[in-house]
């Protein structure tokens, strides 16, 4: 039942996404286009809230109103009024890490049998969060090397392929953490051309804050939920030098050309966690 309804929903996602590429102005659709694990969801919530359009998530049929569509797509130049989230592809990877475990273990959402499987094939049939530092350079070699579950790219190709392109605001997940009001505003200004609404934005920035939605304090993670911890570097709890060398093989070169280090030499001035034996 579970991979019917995957396979449904996957259906629909790719019907929504023809209706957008030709009728999408009629609507309109607003598209956010993040690789998973760039904090999507939370950005999503908060456009839709200001705008006061629909989220729909999940659905098993085409879209054919005005909402926030959330999409893990790669580049296409038919879109417009797209909003492109990234976030530093060391802390996506290490959160995918994270999700690839929970969804196996603690989830019964559709897809979920298949993800299980893979993943005990990779990274072996008892891995564990624990094991995050030995198992990350295995995951990220199978990550880079054999992309496909939610999303048609590697990502350093989905971020490159939509990063500074016409009809798109890029924004990233490091900005909207520091100061979120100013990079809300900032999106919602190129989308709309409006003046902000203040207090509009500040109740949206409220009722989507991690705290308020999980409960817990930013930084506090729960491996069983989406939303696990949400900070800015928590790679560094989880890189050995192995699994950067993997990463810097695969991304180094996007890495610097987003601005998250200087040079592909970043490993050599890291101080990494060691691989435990």
């Amino acid at each position: 039942m579970g991979t019917l309804r995957f396979q449904v929903e996957r259906a629909a996602s790719f019907l929504t996404k023809q209706i957008g590429r030709y009728w999408g102005e009629s609507f309109p659709f607003y598209y956010l286009a993040e690789y998973p694990k760039s904090g999507g969801t939370w950005l999503a919530n908060m456009l839709a809230d200001y705008l006061d359009i629909p989220f729909p998530r999940k659905t098993r049929l085409p879209i054919g109103f005005s909402c926030i569509l959330h999409n893990h797509w790669t580049y296409d130049p038919k879109l417009r009024r797209v909003v492109t989230l990234y976030r530093d592809g060391r802390d996506v990877m290490n959160s995918l890490f994270y999700d690839r475990i929970r969804v196996g273990q603690h989830s019964d959402e559709a897809g979920s049998y298949k993800v299980r499987e893979i993943y005990r094939k990779v990274l072996g049939r008892n891995a564990s969060a624990d094991d995050i530092v030995e198992l990350l350079p295995r995951f990220l070699e199978y990550e880079f090397s054999n992309p496909g579950r939610g999303v048609h790219a590697t990502w350093a190709d989905f971020v490159s392929g939509w990063h500074d392109k016409p009809h798109v605001i890029s924004v990233s997940y490091e900005e909207l953490l520091q100061d979120t009001y100013e990079a809300m505003s900032r999106v919602l200004q190129e989308i709309t051309d409006q003046e902000i609404d203040r207090w509009r934005l500040e109740t949206a920035i409220e009722k989507y804050s991690f705290e308020r939605v999980t409960g817990r304090r930013r930084g506090t993670s729960n491996i069983a939920t989406h939303a696990r911890k949400a900070i800015i570097g928590d790679w560094k709890n989880s890189f050995s030098r192995e699994a950067a060398e993997v990463f810097n093989h695969y991304a180094g070169k996007t890495l610097v050309e987003l601005g998250y280090e200087e040079d592909e030499q970043w490993i050599d001035r890291t101080e990494f966690v060691a691989t435990r034996t």
